[in-house]
């Protein structure tokens, strides 16, 4: 494969992968929004939204609190943000080591020839 090929396909990979992570926790935290907003903690969905965003992230700015009785639902959006923040890390690894060797299998091809 040519080199210039080979870096496009690398950078396009890894821009479909970045793409998609962003699109599924965009989406999680679109539902977080929606179970805020309907179970009543909060009485619109653009304050619904800020706050499963700023507790997803694990930010936490504490501007807006939930009501005791719903403060447990509330860690769980930190905790499912916590988790697929790391799942999505270890994705991009992963990534990385499958298309990373080819890059530096090409490098070595090329430094020997």
């Amino acid at each position: 494969m040519q080199p210039a090929r080979h870096i496009f396909r690398t950078v396009m990979l890894m821009s479909a992968g970045i793409a998609l992570l962003i699109v599924a926790h965009t989406i999680t935290i679109w539902f977080w929004a929606a179970g805020f907003y309907g179970s009543g903690a909060f009485s619109d969905f653009a304050t619904s939204f800020y706050f499963s965003t700023i507790t997803y992230t694990t930010l936490g700015y504490g501007d807006i609190v939930l009501d005791p009785d719903a403060r447990i639902f509330g860690s769980f959006a930190a905790i499912t943000g916590l988790l697929t923040f790391g799942l999505s890390t270890a994705f991009l690894v992963g990534l990385l080591v499958r298309i990373l060797p080819d890059v530096f299998q090409q490098d070595q091809n090329n430094n020997i020839t």
